[in-house]
């Protein structure tokens, strides 16, 4: 993907989560506030494997990003499912989140 491409497709992607985290539906922080530190944002792999690529990609919050780790996105919603995470019940939401979004639907993000 040109660089042009990716910028565009960053944008419209920024835009279709409208700034917020597509795994707990929270508002991501830009600055570098320390306070704000796990509300970052962060560009996150579905599936880490497939790598940095159009329709694996999503903002996250930086909290939610390191506690994923290398764990792809069925794994992670399971690990979720038995935990007693604070966002469990945002994170255990966000694929149906994802497929109401028509939007991110488009972008063919690979979370089905």
């Amino acid at each position: 993907m040109r660089t042009k491409d990716l910028a565009r497709y960053l944008e419209d992607l920024f835009n279709a989560q409208i700034g917020k985290c597509f795994y707990t539906d929270l508002e991501m922080a830009w600055d570098l506030n320390p306070s704000n530190s796990r509300l970052h944002m962060e560009v996150e792999k579905l599936e880490p494997r497939l790598g940095y690529t159009a329709g694996n990609i999503v903002f996250s919050i930086k909290s939610v990003n390191s506690l994923k780790g290398y764990l792809g996105l069925d794994a992670f919603l399971a690990y979720i499912k038995a935990s007693s995470h604070p966002f469990r019940n945002k994170i255990l939401k966000c694929k149906k989140r994802a497929m109401a979004n028509e939007t991110l639907v488009s972008l063919a993000i690979n979370f089905k």
